[in-house]
């Protein structure tokens, strides 16, 4: 297995996430939310050490751009169907957990 690990980061519409994009799966079963470091301690070791950054606030794997929808609906021409409308909500209600003026990280 090769040690080296790319990671590329990409801004997101939310000004206080970042995208971090890597070039290998990191969690099998796909995705997986840790809105606390004691969630990801078992699971996964790169979430439990992202915590250890001051100010994170919460890990969650599989993130795929909800732009990359839109641009699917509108420039190739795709039909917006209730999946698309589903991980739209999916992906706004955890952008508005994760940022939920009141929480604070653990």
């Amino acid at each position: 297995m090769d040690d080296v690990l790319n990671i590329r980061t990409e801004r997101t519409p939310n000004p206080n996430s970042l995208k971090y994009v890597v070039g290998r799966l990191l969690l099998p079963g796909g995705s997986a939310n840790f809105p606390t470091a004691a969630s990801a301690q078992a699971r996964s070791p790169l979430a439990r050490r992202i915590f250890l950054v001051p100010g994170v606030a919460g890990v969650f794997t599989g993130f795929l751009q909800a732009t990359a929808a839109v641009a699917a609906v509108a420039v190739l021409g795709e039909q917006f169907t209730a999946v698309h409308a589903v991980g739209f909500a999916l992906t706004g209600g955890s952008l508005a957990l994760a940022t939920w003026p009141g929480r604070r990280a653990r």
